[in-house]
């Protein structure tokens, strides 16, 4: 009687197994039915596009490259142009990557939107080539923006004035002919040349341009066309 009453309970038990395998099983279907609806449906499908902040930048082309990530599939068939899946991470590093005028970038996503925030570099200086005696970028009108972080970020052909302190330093020339996204100096470095450009112009020398002469010795030239010979040690203050 006991044995019988213990296969009672095991063929039991096994019923039960069976059912909660079955309803695990079903569950796991309608999440992946879903899932599936979800994504190819086009209910929250991203439609539209908006991007804000450009100046320097093409919004063209940062509207290519938004749209060209967005239509990658996740595992080579889902797709990703949704609320759910929206490559915002991926969008992000292809635009820093890419553009080298841009900053920062923050992605917003809607139920069918997409709004693009984009903060640029802001011109803080010209670099003109390597030497401001001898034929260089600035005769060429191919001077390029700097911003306050030492990136090189736009071409300044063209520009006229002095609006901005005109650098002179060698660089290798890159791979891809394009200097866009180079570091000119370091922060810390054009923080101990503006000091010095600032106790200069405490005793009435106002600084014009500034070249590399050595890794951390510069020629100051002032408007009135007086060279003086520095070294710098870089700062973060």
């Amino acid at each position: 009687m006991a044995k019988i009453r213990s296969k009672a309970k095991v063929a039991n038990h096994r019923r039960k197994s069976k059912l909660l395998l079955y309803l695990i099983l079903f569950f796991l279907l309608f999440l992946l039915g879903f899932f599936f609806w979800y994504t190819e449906s086009g209910h929250y499908e991203i439609t539209s596009t908006q991007i804000q902040g450009t100046k320097w930048s093409s919004e063209k082309s940062l509207r290519l490259v938004i749209e060209e990530e967005a239509k990658k599939p996740l595992w080579y068939f889902i797709s990703r142009d949704n609320l759910l899946l929206y490559p915002r991470r991926e969008i992000r590093e292809k635009i820093l990557s890419l553009f080298p005028s841009v900053k920062e970038v923050e992605l917003q996503l809607g139920l069918r939107n997409l709004v693009v925030k984009v903060t640029e570099r802001t011109p803080t200086y010209l670099w003109c080539g390597e030497d401001m005696d001898i034929v260089s970028l600035e005769l060429l009108n191919q001077c390029y923006f700097v911003d306050d972080e030492g990136i090189i970020f736009g071409e300044a052909a063209n520009f006229q004035g002095s609006t901005y302190l005109k650098m002179y330093r060698s660089l290798s020339v890159p791979s891809s002919g394009r200097f866009l996204g180079r570091e000119l100096a370091s922060r810390a470095t054009l923080v101990s040349i503006e000091n010095l450009i600032g106790s200069l112009k405490e005793v009435n020398l106002l600084v014009e341009k500034v070249q590399w002469s050595g890794e951390n010795e510069l020629i100051v030239r002032t408007t009135e066309g007086i060279d003086i010979i520095v070294k710098i040690s870089p700062t973060n203050k």
